[in-house]
């Protein structure tokens, strides 16, 4: 590749990360003016995990740590059980994201007992295969194997599409580094398999988790 076109790689990739910057910062800007209106209720509760969401998308972690606080908080205060769940779930992810696994752990597993006692089938599933995503950070793969096996089966018995792919590959990952390359090729085909029945954004979303791992 010439210099030349090093550099117009360079010039765009830089405008498009500007680009998806001002987006996010657009969201957190309108969310922090409505937080201002907002009466403390479970709207508000709401509104400030989704601007731990938004901090946690651009990497300001103190940031999105302290609204998920603020919305465990309130939460508690008004005995809301899902947000209390939601909270302790974003607390979990950003320890998680900053390889604090223990606390890590201690937080999705806090969320997966709440989601469990609320019978909420979709973030139990997911908050499953989080827990698998710190035993394998941790390179504990046969107790990360058992998550995402409980999760597969979850998301199965749901008919999320989309989650049983992603556990196809979290497995064939597992499978992969335990050189089980049998058993590796066949999640890895079933999530192929998979893919192909899901729309073009999901798809790309599961190619990032194949990336990450």
């Amino acid at each position: 590749m010439t210099q030349t076109k090093k550099h117009i790689l360079l010039g765009l990739t830089l405008c498009l990360c500007h680009f998806i910057s001002l987006g996010q910062q657009s969201k957190i800007d309108s969310f922090l003016l409505l937080l201002k209106t907002d009466k403390e209720d479970t709207a508000k509760v709401a509104l400030l995990n989704k601007l731990c969401n938004q901090y946690v998308a651009v990497s300001n972690f103190p940031k999105a740590m302290d609204y998920a606080e603020k919305g465990l908080q309130l939460s508690e205060q008004l005995k809301y059980k899902f947000g209390m769940a939601e909270s302790t779930f974003s607390i979990g992810r950003i320890h998680y994201l900053q390889g604090n696994y223990d606390k890590a752990l201690e937080y999705q597993s806090k969320a997966l007992k709440m989601y469990e006692d609320l019978d909420i089938k979709p973030t139990i599933a997911s908050t499953l295969q989080n827990i698998g995503n710190i035993y394998w950070g941790q390179g504990n793969y046969s107790v990360a194997l058992e998550y995402y096996l409980k999760s597969l089966k979850v998301n199965e018995a749901i008919g999320n599409k989309g989650g049983v792919a992603t556990c196809h590959i979290a497995i064939g990952v597992i499978y992969y580094q335990q050189s089980n390359w049998e058993k590796a090729l066949e999640y890895y085909f079933q999530a192929l398999e998979g893919l192909k029945k899901l729309d073009n954004k999901t798809q790309q979303e599961l190619i990032h988790i194949i990336d990450d791992k």
